[in-house]
């Protein structure tokens, strides 16, 4: 672990475009002034890093990479981001509500956005069934991917709520979380997916390539599916990995019987 401390007089790095820190200890403070005083950033990348409140304020970030622990992130003056990736080291604990809305709000030219499951119940603390935010902010987001703990109804309603903002989808990752499988005591959550077909249509009228990782048949990964396809009306290709040890006999079977809105459509089956 590297320790950095700012001199008193630190004024920044007027022609830095790319900053690439790992395994830094860094205060949250010194990290906004480092962040802000360099002008033409461009590429953020911070790895193992700990943060209680990050803080970006950086007009001319495009790209941005989070690896580590994170209490808040606050994105102001990014109106140039266009690829966001964040994976979570551990669960985010006592954070504040509102994060959904004023995430997505904050990524108004977002093309490419990758998050884990510990990031999705982040944003999934102020999402409250049958009240799901619907404004179309993100129209330029065309890659997401997204880990999903399919046993936590907030989750699954956080997912919903991205999908339904970015109504020019085209590329969707899906990786199941393990503890969705290794939960095997948890009851399945008492969510209705298919209840949102006309809040999630638009969201998937240009979505070609869809991939789902670590499928086990839960009935809410099944329905998950089974909106996707009754709504992407120019999907070209969904795969589907199962989960290790689970046949995918039973779960084509079950696909089968799904109405597909694009009569071109392929379903592609692998094996763990």
């Amino acid at each position: 672990m590297c320790v950095v401390v700012l001199p008193p007089m630190f004024k920044g790095f007027r022609y830095l475009r790319t900053l690439d820190l790992q395994n830094v200890n860094l205060t949250d403070d010194a990290l906004e002034s480092l962040i802000s005083n360099s002008p033409l950033l461009e590429r953020l990348i911070l790895e193992f890093f700990n943060c209680s409140s990050l803080r970006i304020n950086a007009p001319n970030l495009h790209y941005f990479s989070f690896y580590g622990i994170l209490g808040d992130v606050i994105f102001k003056d990014t109106s140039l981001l266009s690829t966001v990736c964040i994976n979570l080291d551990a669960v985010i604990k006592d954070h504040k509500n509102g994060q959904l809305i004023d995430f997505i709000s904050s990524l108004p030219r977002i093309k490419r956005l990758t998050m884990d499951t510990d990031f999705l119940e982040y944003l999934a603390k102020d999402i409250v069934p049958g009240n799901l935010p619907v404004e179309s902010v993100c129209m330029k987001l065309k890659f997401l991917s997204m880990e999903i703990n399919f046993r936590s109804p907030k989750e699954i309603l956080a997912a919903l709520c991205v999908l339904g903002c970015a109504p020019k989808l085209r590329t969707l990752e899906i990786l199941v979380s393990n503890s969705a499988q290794v939960s095997k005591s948890v009851e399945e959550p008492k969510i209705d997916i298919l209840q949102g077909p006309d809040y999630l249509s638009s969201t998937f009228n240009h979505l070609e390539y869809v991939e789902i990782s670590g499928v086990s048949g839960l009935k809410p990964e099944l329905e998950f599916i089974e909106v996707l396809l009754a709504n992407a009306v120019v999907l070209v290709d969904m795969t589907i990995k199962l989960w290790k040890g689970y046949e995918g006999s039973e779960i084509s079977k079950e696909l089968l019987q799904f109405r597909r809105a694009s009569p071109q459509a392929k379903i592609i089956y692998l094996d763990h």
